[in-house]
């Protein structure tokens, strides 16, 4: 797709004018700016200078340099011992011997502010990478996004005890921003602030000058220039650049030998997956886990595999199904089937883990990791009750009706939602946007709106209570498409509408579906069961109003439990699909664009969500902000969560 072409499809997606960076407006940090503010970009002037500023004025850091890594180094060991801002003059574009380039984009301002942005572009020529080319690992998008993770591992790895950092990554194989890989047949949407059109500037000239000998690879980090006080340690950062990155880059850009094989199994993991995941979704599965899985973790604070002691699953027959994978061959697992599964046994065999690892099937997972081959449909979401989030205008009929006042819960608000309201509202929010299953633990859920037993609905009648329990709907959300997967341990309810049950005894997974028929045949109970389910309301997201300047633009996450968009925090602690803090930091920009430049009162949130994911598809991370570097990608029922957890959310 050309650059004019992309451009029609953004304008016709998000209108003109540019992202909610479009304007030209934002700094890099996401801050707003006004023209009058120190350091803001103005128009060409005459003489090349800049308008309202006269040539023989300009700031000696207006201009980018261009030269080779060795001026760099011996520009850094001449500014040493002077004022921490004599550092602003490094910024530009420099070429090193071995081929790649080095970008300083933003220089800190003090030792104590947000490290220096830096790129450094590679071709995919350059000596080291040939198993690129020979393997053919640039030759669908899988494959790069699978080198892309796998370069940010080797390069957070190196750069361990130095002065360089880049985005940490997780257990999962995903696509981040640290890493872009061009094909040769992509332009990423570098520079164009935001996603959209906007104009040329420097940094789009040097990209292109970068391009010339074909495809390149652009790994964005971050560098923290020494000080003493604040006085430039010259010599020190010389030596960062000089030694430290030379050095890294040149061991974890070296794909051969260990680390040819170990990038090829980084590939064959994740294409396994995505193999694995198109059969769960033409068998109509919820999820499938291979024989062999690992799946305990270390700790709970910990994501890593347990290995001591860890018992493989094994699929019992009765649930047992094989799959024809790519690399791993014909592989034999449990299949969990659509409709309602119950997850039973006692307490601390591992149900819960069960149900975490179906949870994180949604993701492909490194090799090592003992979940590789777990595969669960890419749209599950697992809801849990968070008291005190926020609900805007969601139909809650299904669950909570006839409420005291004659409250109405039709289009149900509020700031401060119960633990089974929130519960209820995260259900209904998930179906509306599209989620095909629905995973529980009673752990973590609010019992009323789980369950109400025979002797409490003697006590109180149906008409005094507002809750209606999922198990009276269980079943009607199963016939309209969407099933349950859920943890239970203290209630045999459930056990009346399942069309199975998986239990786990010290680790070992059985089909306990015969069982639990049984049981249910030999302790009957008054049939509850209601056999609709109104569909849900399909919400309509009105733009934000025009900001008023009262401090900083923020745009912003906080590791993986809170958003922040100016003066307003999102608590998204209970969002279970949120993996790393990557994603938690990429739904902070996605909210602001759709607040900003595609909400427009017409549209319903499950198109503006399928329009932003086009967007993401088209142009990547990079639709989100200008050359971000710790963004990975989230999926949209998760960002449709965040949006849900706003308090400014209006609605049509």
């Amino acid at each position: 797709m050309s650059e004019q072409e992309r451009g029609a499809h953004r304008t016709d997606r998000y209108g003109s004018g540019g992202g909610y960076r479009g304007d030209g407006a934002h700094r890099g940090d996401g801050r707003r700016r006004d023209p009058g503010e120190r350091g803001y970009r103005r128009e060409a002037g005459p003489a090349g200078g800049r308008a309202g500023r006269p040539a023989s004025r300009r700031r000696f850091d207006d201009e980018p340099r261009d030269g080779t890594l060795s001026d760099l180094v011996g520009h850094l060991h001449a500014l040493d011992g002077r004022s921490y801002a004599a550092y602003k003059a490094i910024r530009g574009r420099y070429a090193a011997p071995e081929g790649w380039v080095l970008h300083v984009d933003r220089v800190q301002a003090d030792p104590y502010a947000p490290p220096t942005r830096i790129r450094v572009t590679v071709p995919v020529s350059t000596p080291g990478l040939e198993l690129l080319e020979e393997a053919g690992l640039l030759s669908t998008a899988d494959r790069r996004l699978a080198l892309g993770d796998f370069l940010t591992r080797e390069l957070h790895a190196g750069f361990r005890g130095t002065a360089l950092s880049i985005a940490s990554p997780g257990q999962e194989i995903l696509e981040r921003s640290a890493v872009v890989i061009e094909s040769g047949d992509h332009e990423p949407a570098s520079g164009r602030g935001g996603g959209w059109p906007g104009p040329e500037d420097a940094s789009d000239a040097e990209d292109a000058r970068d391009r010339e000998d074909g495809p390149v690879i652009e790994i964005r980090a971050r560098v923290s220039l020494p000080a003493q006080g604040r006085t430039v340690q010259g010599h020190e950062a010389a030596r960062i650049v000089g030694r430290d990155l030379t050095r890294e880059l040149a061991t974890a850009l070296d794909l051969s030998g260990e680390r040819a094989r170990r990038l090829m199994a980084h590939v064959a993991a994740l294409e396994d997956h995505r193999a694995l995941s198109a059969a769960v979704r033409e068998a109509g599965w919820v999820a499938f886990l291979a024989d062999g899985s690992l799946l305990p973790r270390r700790s709970g604070v910990s994501d890593e595999p347990m290995r001591a002691g860890a018992v493989a699953l094994h699929a019992p027959e009765a649930l047992a199904a094989t799959v024809e994978l790519p690399h791993a061959g014909t592989v034999r697992g449990t299949a969990i089937g659509t409709g309602v599964t119950v997850i039973v046994g006692g307490g601390y065999h591992g149900k819960s883990t069960l149900l975490r690892a179906v949870e994180r099937g949604v993701y492909p997972h490194v090799p090592g990791d003992g979940r590789e081959l777990v595969a669960t449909a890419p749209d599950a979401v697992k809801i849990r009750a968070a008291d005190g989030r926020a609900v805007t205008g969601v139909d809650l009929t299904p669950f909570i009706s006839h409420l005291p006042a004659g409250r109405d819960t039709a289009a149900f608000t509020t700031t401060n939602a119960s633990g089974s309201t929130s519960q209820a509202a995260s259900l209904m929010e998930a179906v509306e946007v599209g989620a095909s299953v629905i995973l529980l633990d009673e752990d973590t859920s609010a019992t009323n709106l789980l369950i109400r037993d025979s002797r409490m609905r003697a006590l109180v009648s149906t008409e005094r209570e507002p809750i209606t329990p999922l198990v009276d709907r269980v079943g009607a959300l199963a016939a309209a498409g969407v099933s349950t997967v859920l943890v239970m341990g203290g209630s045999g309810d459930y056990l009346d509408v399942a069309d199975r049950v998986l239990l786990l005894d010290s680790y070992e997974l059985h089909d306990a579906t015969a069982q639990a028929a049984q049981v249910v045949a030999s302790q009957p109970r008054p049939a509850t069961a209601l056999d609709d389910l109104p569909a849900p309301r399909q919400r309509v997201p009105l733009p934000a109003p025009p900001r008023v300047r009262r401090g900083p633009v923020r745009t912003r996450a906080h590791g993986l439990g809170s958003l922040t968009l100016d003066r307003e925090d999102i608590d998204v602690s209970d969002v279970a699909g949120i993996v790393d803090p990557g994603q938690a930091e990429a739904i902070a920009y996605a909210l602001r664009a759709l607040l900003e430049r595609r909400f427009d009162g017409a549209s319903t949130l499950a198109q503006c969500l399928e329009d932003l994911e086009a967007l993401l598809d088209d142009e990547g991370l990079d639709a989100l902000d200008a050359r971000p570097a710790f963004l990975v990608r989230p999926r949209m029922v998760d960002v449709a969560a965040a949006v849900n957890r706003y308090r400014g959310l209006a609605l049509a």
